[in-house]
């Protein structure tokens, strides 16, 4: 079966890993068992991309800001905030001519606008690509932090990758010798299947990958 391969096999190293097909990394890992852990992986890159999205403190915190002049139209007490009262904050500003909206913000007691009035000029910083996304200038952004988030798909690769490390470290140990190692006559007297980590419904096929890598690797 190996006969038509290993007459391809140069005598003296270095030589190319690729010329036997249970060398390649794929006999070892198949594609089809990284399918989930992608799946995965992508699903935890994608949330805080999500949440950066959606969420309007991660907006103001996130993309480009400019600055307008508003007024406030309405002053109101609001649940305390941290143990002390609070104002509800209602005003209006102009992002472009001809254009009003309207936003609303809570103020704690430490906040420079807590003595606010009403028809007292404010200044409104608001997302250019989104004005409807807006507050005071100098308020406390409290927006979420997203690097835990970030770091979850490497704590993810982290932990898939230990499932196909121990395939990973042979098949490189098994090129390394195959580079750079001398030659010699062997004859294979037995084939032993070993079970390895998987996914349901792929783990019959990951045996046979590696009885067919260990038959490839004895012929060096």
């Amino acid at each position: 079966m190996f006969e038509g391969q290993l007459t391809h096999v140069p005598i003296d190293p270095p030589r190319r890993p690729g010329i036997l097909p249970g060398l390649s990394f794929s006999a070892a890992v198949p594609r089809s068992a990284l399918f989930l852990p992608f799946i995965f992986v992508g699903f935890f890159v994608l949330m805080p991309l999500s949440i950066m999205n959606s969420d309007p403190a991660m907006k103001l915190a996130m993309r480009p800001t400019h600055t307008a002049q508003g007024r406030v139209l309405s002053m109101a007490d609001a649940s305390p905030c941290r143990s002390s009262s609070a104002h509800r904050v209602v005003y209006t500003f102009s992002p472009q001519p001809g254009r009003e909206l309207r936003g609303a913000t809570t103020l704690c007691q430490d906040s420079p606008y807590y003595a606010l009035k009403e028809g007292d000029a404010v200044e409104v910083q608001f997302v250019v690509s989104d004005p409807a996304v807006n507050t005071l200038r100098g308020t406390r952004n409290n927006a979420p932090s997203v690097v835990p988030l970030f770091l979850a798909p490497v704590y993810l690769l982290a932990i898939f990758s230990s499932l196909f490390m121990p395939q990973v470290r042979e098949v490189l140990r098994a090129r390394r010798s195959f580079k750079n190692g001398r030659l010699a006559s062997g004859r294979v007297t037995y084939v032993k299947k070993r079970a390895a980590m998987s996914w349901p419904g792929w783990f019959v096929w990951q045996q046979r990958s590696r009885s067919l890598c260990r038959i490839s690797t004895v012929h060096r």
